[in-house]
């Protein structure tokens, strides 16, 4: 139970759109989000005590949801609904 309230905790630093979360090796997270028109991908290392963040796709006001899918630390996958094409 503490562990899911310090998830919840530290979730509260990234962007309130949050997609699904994929959790791989027990310490690792991944989040994919649309937020100010972009497709983002952050990702923890430390149970999510910090996050770095990155674009991966502008889709203006057309995205509609992500999906993401970790296999391990080093492979993930994103995808995402881009309402333009």
């Amino acid at each position: 139970m503490a562990t899911s309230i310090a998830l919840r905790e530290s979730l509260r630093s990234l962007p309130p759109t949050l997609g699904p979360i994929s959790v791989v090796e027990s310490n690792n997270l991944f989040v994919s989000y649309l937020y100010t028109g972009y497709v983002k991908f952050a990702k923890s290392n430390n149970w999510g005590n910090s996050w770095s963040t990155q674009n991966i796709a502008y889709v203006g006001s057309d995205g509609g949801y992500t999906s993401i899918d970790a296999v391990d630390a080093n492979k993930i996958f994103v995808s995402y609904y881009d309402g333009r094409t």
